[in-house]
């Protein structure tokens, strides 16, 4: 079992920073559910380049591709580079939210690391479980929805909300991140993101610490509707003979759901509805709407269809292509 020690990790942070700031750029393996075709530069308002995404990309395991980025600092300094890394984390948030839930991490100068500034490699379980093997096409598009949500957030969420909203995004990440390995883990991690969105709904003129979530049917009905605000209300903290996402978490955290037990089955069934929740809330905070009559998540998905890479016919008939990320509402 590898032991990440304090002088391993202050190691690799030391050598990121003062190669990028060398540089003037950091070197990135993105990984995850995001698929390069083509190369993509990014630009900002003064016409420097940011970003630069090339293919080809790689398949690494059943679910994960990976392909090489950079990201260019506006100098080569220590402290612009310190900046460039808290940056590509919200990056890779906010790719997450745009792609609703594709699994993405940024790994800098991996291929540059010597021994004493690697970290320790982790080996994934193998599952033994049928996945839904899909990858998400980068595009220029795709860039520009997570480049809006980005903007979006930092204009509309009050001061006293935005850095629990960039916690709640980066929970999200994580999960989509380890959904495979860990689903138990995975769940945890989206309901975490769920319940501090639902604070960050709750008004706090006061600008102090977010008041506690009483997990209210309106805090439902006046995002959703009346009526769909009432289906996920039951669906989230209702009585549904221990079928509510909350009583899985709760089930979870107890211990009474194991990875090799039958409650594995609970967890995989309502994580997907979970997910979709976690991205409706987080477009609904950014982009509000009086009346969505359905599912952002969908329209998130559907806006980027071109992009979904379907690996066999099988799986593209089981999927139904046009319904990629819908849930049907009972």
């Amino acid at each position: 079992m590898a032991i990440l020690k304090t002088d391993v990790l202050q190691n690799h942070y030391q050598f990121c920073v003062e190669k990028a700031a060398e540089l003037g750029y950091i070197n990135l393996i993105i990984q995850g559910g995001l698929i390069c075709e083509e190369g993509i530069e990014t630009f900002d308002v003064d016409g420097n380049l940011q970003f630069r995404f090339s293919p080809p990309s790689i398949r690494v395991t059943t679910e994960h591709w990976e392909f090489s980025a950079e990201m260019h600092l506006l100098e080569k300094s220590i402290p612009a580079a310190r900046g460039a890394f808290v940056w590509v984390e919200q990056v890779s948030d906010y790719l997450c939210l745009a792609t609703a839930g594709a699994p993405i991490k940024m790994q800098p100068f991996r291929d540059m690391l010597t021994e004493s500034n690697q970290l320790p490699i982790n080996h994934p379980k193998e599952i033994w479980y049928d996945e839904v093997k899909v990858g998400r096409v980068m595009s220029r598009a795709m860039l520009n929805r997570a480049n809006t949500f980005m903007h979006h957030a930092q204009h509309k969420i009050g001061r006293d909300k935005i850095k629990s909203y960039q916690r709640a995004l980066w929970w999200f990440r994580h999960g989509a991140n380890i959904e495979i390995e860990s689903p138990l883990l995975a769940y945890t991690c989206f309901f975490n993101s769920l319940e501090i969105l639902l604070q960050n709904e709750k008004s706090n003129s006061s600008r102090i610490k977010p008041k506690g979530n009483k997990k209210t049917k309106t805090q439902f009905t006046h995002i959703f509707g009346q009526d769909i605000g009432k289906v996920l209300f039951q669906v989230c903290y209702g009585e549904l003979g221990g079928e509510s996402l909350v009583a899985i978490r709760n089930d979870i955290d107890h211990g009474k759901i194991v990875e090799l037990g039958e409650g594995m089955l609970r967890v995989l069934k309502n994580i997907a509805t979970l997910k979709a929740l976690i991205v409706d809330l987080a477009l609904y905070l950014i982009d509000s709407h009086e009346s969505m009559g359905g599912w952002l998540s969908i329209r998130v998905l559907e806006d980027g269809a071109e992009g979904l890479v379907i690996l066999s016919l099988e799986e593209a008939n089981q999927l139904g292509l046009k319904k990629s990320g819908s849930l049907p509402m009972q």
